[in-house]
């Protein structure tokens, strides 16, 4: 006579707490990848347009100063030679928050003034918005009891002077290239100010 034959016993059910588990590290996965997809499609206009990936570009200083939540120091002194609105307006990654905006010349249309400033704090602009060159002459120079230095470089066949400065906390370097002449720069950057021209 055979010895009888056990009931089979149903499989062990998976605790409800492996299975939760299990669904937090599936969905903590899928927002980590979701983020990722999201960091890589906001730098996609930048690629296409041919900016660094630390660049952001925008269509206009209110633009940026919406997003920043603060006004960009621009100089009161604005030529009838510069075009408003600027050219391009840049935010770049690094110390300080780095920006950068470009006036092109009425009659040329060529990039003739440019306009760095960190907005958080005194910090170096980097070279990826402002170039660096070989620099062929320095020298202080007083805006009005602001302390300055003006220099001048090349790079190339391009040259250009740079006057930089602290205004209110901020690294502020006001950029002229050949048709801006040394005392329509220093004007510039004397009549730099939180507004508009």
């Amino acid at each position: 006579m055979s010895a009888p034959v056990a009931p089979a016993t149903a499989p062990a059910a998976v605790p409800a707490s492996r299975s939760a588990t299990r669904f937090v590290a599936v969905l903590a996965v899928s927002l980590v990848f979701t983020a990722a997809l999201l960091r890589v499609a906001d730098h996609v206009p930048g690629w296409l347009m041919g900016e660094p990936r630390a660049l952001r570009s925008y269509d206009s200083v209110d633009a940026l100063e919406r997003e920043l939540r603060t006004r960009l120091l621009l100089p009161a002194f604005f030529p009838e030679t510069l075009q408003w609105p600027p050219a391009r307006v840049l935010l770049s990654a690094g110390d300080g928050q780095p920006t950068r905006v470009e006036f092109r010349d009425t009659r040329t249309g060529r990039v003739r003034v440019v306009i760095c400033q960190t907005i958080r704090h005194d910090a170096p602009i980097p070279p990826r918005l402002l170039p660096e060159g070989e620099i062929t002459d320095r020298r202080r120079v007083d805006l009005s009891g602001v302390p300055a230095e003006l220099s001048v470089a090349q790079r190339g066949d391009q040259r250009w002077m740079d006057l930089s400065l602290v205004v209110q906390d901020r690294r502020v370097v006001v950029r002229g290239y050949p048709e801006t002449d040394e005392a329509e720069l220093i004007r510039l950057a004397r009549s730099i100010h939180r507004g508009r021209p």
